[in-house]
This record gives structure tokens, C-alpha cells and sequence, in this order.
């Protein structure tokens, strides 16, 4: 409702500008004895524009005169200035916003869905039209089964891995790609914000954030380390979890060693020459959860309960749905070109339903805001790139899919959907759809 608002707003602004600027061409074509350098006053569109303006590290804090809050952080001390230049409200809410069109930054551009991007669509979506999956009316293109038109963003995904497709029809990766976007949308369409569910894949795909095969999005983050300070066996764990999940090995194939230096290492099939095997990875990782040692928390508030190897919430009610706002309330996940440094001394790989995403930004800032994500792994933000960046749809996320699958099924069978649902957003699909979305889904739990 915010963006609607300054959308309408911008739009109002401009009319008034493009208004007064024709009354002003129109006196001087009537007018011979103007002079050909006169300057025209054009009113309040000059007032001063914001009651604050605020740069705090690299985040711009702006308070329109109405009461608005605007935020845009990953900037440089140029787009400080640029605001400070402006000279009216308008100027202002198009710097941080302009709809309908690529939202410029320092960086990269995020793409907001565009007219000629659902152009770009409909020119290709014949490609479509013999593959089974796909159901077209019109314009609108649906998965099967599921009740809830996709968004450009999403079918353009799909044209393209269709393309390439029937080009290249032994080319391996791409069933695995199609897997990987229907399991995303899936989850997406359960979401029930829509500019959330409309802009979220344009920022994966911008941001190179990895899908997983269930459909999960692995991103990044920092937390802080909190009891006691030997923390090198869940590191260990869940760093070697990931890595050997990175391989595309079943983790339950390989043991942790403690060796009698006291260092760790893990062997395939539990040989284990020198040392004490604490036992099977697998066994060690989904015990995580439990250890003493386990704790962290967040930076903000430092009341937060954060395990490696479980689900870190907040509250719905408390969470900031304005994507126009970047640094705001709710708990924040991004890409590997967020370093996040002044959230915590430890870097963790944290995976997001898509389900749960609440504020996709609008600006060019790498970080978004979700109401969960599931602590996957201890990692810096080197081996975050190096395991994320290869090209390859590696899955970590088969844990907290199990765990995800069990809470829809929970909530189709009371037919409670609350934990979908985010203050006065309802998720929109039908009970129908919601029932073909998680039968889809639980086929590909797998039981440890």
C-alpha cells in the first residue's frame, strides 16, 4: 500500500509539474516581450522537500514532509548528495522510486516487472505452448495445477530454459534448472505479498542467488557468537556438511574425526586410523540443534535465539512490508555482495523459503527482508561465493524442506494458513491449488 501510495503521489507530481511547465510555454508563445532568457516560478513544486536527511554508514535516511520514511542503503555519499541537491518532493520520491521502470543504483539495476518485460513474454510464449506443464489463456501463462498467473519474471525463466532446451536437447543441466524454478514457484505462490511474489526472482536472478533443487533460496548473512567461545565442532560439522552436500554426496556417508590434537577431520566410511570417530555427519549435523555450544544471536537486539541447523523467526506483526524502505524491521538475508559485517562476527549460509520472503527491495541494495530463514551453515563469505557461484544447482536445503513440507501439510490439514499469511495479507491461491502445490512437494521428501 506504501508504493502505491508514493506511486500515486509521484504520478500526481508530475502532472502538476508537466501543468505548470505548459502554462509557462504557453505565456511565452503568447508574449513577444518576454525576454528569450526569462526563468518562471513554478510554485510549490519548489518547497522544501523533507523534514530530515540522514546518512549513516552507507544508508541515506530520508522523512518526507508528510511523515513518510524512505531508506536506501549500499549507496555511496554521491546519491547522499544527489538528495540534498533536490529541490522538491518529486525529485526526491524518483531518486528512490520510479514505477514501472529499472530502478538505477551504484551498482546494478534491480528490474521491477515492466511493460516490455511482459512484452518480451507474450512475443515468446508460443514456446510454451506444446509443453504440458504450461496452461496459456491469453496473456497469462499458469503452471498446472496451480491457480495464480506467473509473473514475467518467472515465465521468461521458463521460455528460456525452454529454448535452450530444444536447442540443445541433451543437455543435462537443464531438466534439473526446470526442477528447481517449478519447486521456487511452488513455494512463491504461496506467498501472500504480491510485489513479493512479482519481484523476487528479477532480484535472485540479479544477484546470482543459487535456487536449490527444492526450490529454496541460498543466501547469507552475519550473526554474532554469544556462551562459550570453542565453537570449532558445529563450524566444523556444518561447514563439512555443506561442502560434501556441494559434491552432491550423502553426508551420511561420511564420519568426524577427532584427532589427538584435538583437531577435526572427516573419513568416508568411518575408517578411522588415528583419532575418535564422534560418528556419521549426517547423525552429527541434524544433532546440531542441541549442542551447548550453539548459540548465537543477532546484532540488534541481542535477544534473538540462533542455533546452526534450525529456523530463525520473528514475528509477523513486526516485520516492515515497505519495499521502498531497505533498512527497516524484520530479519534480513542477501547476496554474496552484502558482507553484512556489522551484523556479527560469524558469516552463516542461511536458506529462505520463498514462501516466507516479506520486502523485496525496489532499490539497488543486495539484502531483502523475510519472517524466516534456516541457519544452514558456519561459512565465510569466500566459501559462500566459491560453493554459490559455480554454475551448479547444489542442494543443502533437504532438512528444512523436510521441516517446510511438514508445516503445509499441518496447515492444509486444519485448514489454517497462518503461518503463511502476514498481517492483513492473505495467501490468495485456492484450497485446490494449495493441495496440488503440496502433494508436488512432498514427493520429494526425503526421510533420514
Amino acid at each position: 500500500m506504501e508504493q502505491l501510495r508514493l506511486s500515486i503521489r509521484h504520478q500526481e507530481l508530475m502532472l502538476q509539474r508537466m501543468e505548470r511547465e505548459m502554462a509557462n510555454a504557453i505565456i511565452v508563445r503568447d508574449n513577444d516581450k518576454v525576454p528569450p532568457n526569462a526563468s518562471f516560478d513554478l510554485g510549490d513544486i519548489k518547497a522544501v522537500p523533507y523534514k530530515s536527511l540522514r546518512l549513516m554508514n552507507d544508508t541515506v535516511h530520508v522523512i518526507l514532509m508528510d511523515g513518510t520514511p524512505l531508506s536506501k542503503d549500499g549507496i555511496d555519499r554521491s546519491f547522499y548528495d544527489r538528495v540534498k541537491q533536490c529541490d522538491s518532493e518529486l525529485e526526491v520520491i524518483s531518486l528512490f522510486f520510479s514505477p514501472a521502470t529499472v530502478v538505477e543504483g551504484n551498482s546494478k539495476d534491480v528490474l521491477v516487472e515492466t511493460e516490455q518485460e511482459r512484452a518480451e513474454v507474450i512475443a515468446n510464449i508460443r514456446v510454451l505452448k506444446n509443453n504440458p506443464t504450461f496452461i496459456i489463456k491469453g496473456e497469462d501463462v499458469y503452471l498446472k495445477g496451480i491457480d495464480l498467473a506467473m509473473p514475467a519474471s518467472v515465465v521468461g525463466s521458463f521460455i528460456e530454459i525452454e529454448e535452450k532446451r530444444l536447442l540443445d536437447p541433451t543437455n543435462d543441466d537443464l531438466p534439473e534448472a526446470h526442477q528447481a524454478l517449478k519447486m521456487f514457484w511452488y513455494w512463491t505462490a504461496l506467498n501472500p505479498i504480491e510485489s513479493s511474489r512479482k519481484d523476487l526472482l528479477g532480484f535472485v536472478r540479479s544477484r546470482d542467488i543459487t535456487i536449490t533443487n527444492n526450490g529454496l533460496l541460498v543466501m547469507y548473512r552475519r550473526v554474532i557468537s554469544k556462551g562459550k567461545k570453542d565453537k570449532e565442532l558445529v563450524e566444523f560439522i556444518s561447514n563439512s556438511y555443506a561442502k560434501i552436500k556441494g559434491w552432491k554426496k550423502s553426508p551420511a556417508n561420511y564420519f568426524v574425526v577427532r584427532g589427538e590434537k584435538g583437531k577435526y577431520t572427516f573419513e568416508k566410511n568411518g575408517v578411522c586410523a588415528n583419532g575418535e570417530n564422534l560418528g556419521s555427519l549426517q547423525e552429527l549435523y541434524l544433532d546440531l540443534p542441541n549442542m551447548d555450544v550453539n548459540t548465537y544471536t543477532d546484532a540488534h537486539t541481542r535477544t534473538k535465539d540462533i542455533r546452526v541447523g534450525y529456523v530463525y523467526k520473528e514475528d509477523e506483526d513486526k516485520i516492515d512490508l515497505n519495499n521502498m524502505v531497505d533498512c527497516s524491521n524484520g530479519l534480513h538475508v542477501g547476496s554474496h555482495e552484502f558482507g553484512f559485517n556489522s551484523f556479527g562476527d560469524t558469516g552463516v549460509m542461511a536458506l529462505v523459503n520463498p514462501a516466507k520472503v516479506r520486502s523485496v527491495p525496489v532499490s539497488d541494495t543486495n539484502k531483502m527482508r523475510v519472517s524466516e530463514m534456516f541457519i544452514a551453515a558456519i561459512m565465510s563469505l569466500e566459501d559462500y561465493k566459491e560453493s554459490t557461484l559455480n554454475g551448479e544447482i547444489n542442494d543443502y536445503s533437504q532438512e528444512y524442506f523436510n521441516t517446510s513440507v511438514e508445516e503445509l501439510e499441518q496447515a492444509v490439514s486444519r485448514r489454517d494458513f497462518s503461518a503463511y499469511n502476514c498481517q492483513d495479507n492473505k495467501v490468495s491461491v485456492n484450497m485446490a491449488t494449495i493441495t496440488e502445490i503440496k502433494d508436488a512437494l512432498k514427493k520429494r521428501v526425503v526421510v533420514f
